[in-house]
């Protein structure tokens, strides 16, 4: 799941404009407000974790402090643990990441402005929907580096276009296992670790 080398609570710096990119974006797709949201009302009702982890994992999150979050929540509900502003902070700090994300004044963030009762299904589509939007623009650009550099056949970079599309399709309609995964770096994939090596240009 993602390099922990990646600090601070904010959206991860997009890297400057390569010319012979396929795509370019100002920003990598996100919805920080939809992500804050899934996190704040898992930790008011631990119940939304399920819902939550049934449709998308730590990868899908664009924030490295939300995927941060999200990983150290589901290995606290793993070992049979609620999930609450203390004990998220212990499992944070156990693992060395509690200054990254922001600390005690990021947590306490999370809940800010959440009504009591709280439906993330809507939170949690929209989280999925920019999650395959980065993921699209990673492998155009990427198809595309390989069309530019003209070294194959139109074929070639045609049969990868197809597979790569094909799937992120298939990550659109499958739902990931509800399990943590312990392994440090793994808060992003090795594939969604990508996401945001799309092309941005600032304006």
């Amino acid at each position: 799941m993602a390099p922990l080398a990646i600090r601070g609570s904010g959206p991860i710096s997009p890297p400057a404009v390569w010319a012979g990119s396929a795509v370019t974006v100002s920003s990598p797709p996100a919805s920080v407000a939809a992500e804050t949201a899934i996190l704040g009302a898992i930790l008011l009702n631990n119940g939304h974790y399920q819902e939550a982890a049934g449709r998308i994992e730590a990868a899908d999150f664009s924030l490295d402090s939300h995927r941060r979050v999200f990983l150290r929540m589901g290995e606290l509900l793993i070992d049979g643990k609620s999930v609450d502003i203390v004990t998220l902070a212990e499992q944070l700090q156990r693992n060395k990441e509690l200054p990254a994300i922001g600390g005690v004044a990021y947590r306490a963030s999370l809940t800010e402005g959440l009504p009591r009762r709280l439906s993330i299904e809507e939170y949690v589509r929209i989280v999925k929907d920019k999650s395959l939007l980065r993921q699209t623009i990673v492998e155009s650009n990427r198809v595309g580096a390989l069309a530019g550099d003209q070294s194959g056949r139109a074929e070639d970079a045609l049969a990868e276009a197809e597979s790569a599309f094909r799937r992120i399709a298939g990550k659109a309609k499958s739902a990931p296992s509800w399990k943590a995964d312990r392994s440090a770096g793994a808060i992003l994939s090795p594939r969604a670790g990508r996401d945001h090596r799309c092309a941005v240009v600032h304006r």
